[in-house]
């Protein structure tokens, strides 16, 4: 498989499979549809998740929408990770499945600032 560092079309495709495994409520207004006119961009996907809906997750749902968040906003998404004990990249892999794994690799690969 072929990643095109920091481009766009590639952090979108990532992210979007992101939401696929997370679920559409968490980002945007939860209620994007293919029938929009526009193509759509990331800003159409902003994490949209606080603390305390994480503590009502699993614990693999939580820190994998605390690490993409962490795209979205390094500061509030690594406070997040901290919260959930979370300071390495050694205990994503530990937690998290493939899936979830190879999005955020990928994300980070063509990561061109949000």
């Amino acid at each position: 498989m072929t990643v095109t560092y920091c481009n766009t079309d590639s952090f979108l495709g990532a992210w979007l499979r992101g939401i696929e495994i997370a679920g559409i409520e968490w980002f945007g207004d939860g209620a994007w549809s293919k029938s929009k006119p526009t193509k759509p961009t990331k800003w159409d996907y902003r994490p949209n998740c606080t603390m305390e809906e994480l503590w009502r997750l699993s614990t693999r749902d939580a820190v994998f929408l605390a690490a993409m968040y962490s795209f979205y906003n390094p500061a509030t998404g690594g406070r997040m990770l901290e919260e959930l004990g979370y300071k390495s990249p050694g205990k994503l892999a530990t937690t998290l499945g493939e899936p979830q794994l190879r999005v955020l690799a990928d994300l980070m690969v063509a990561y061109e600032g949000w």
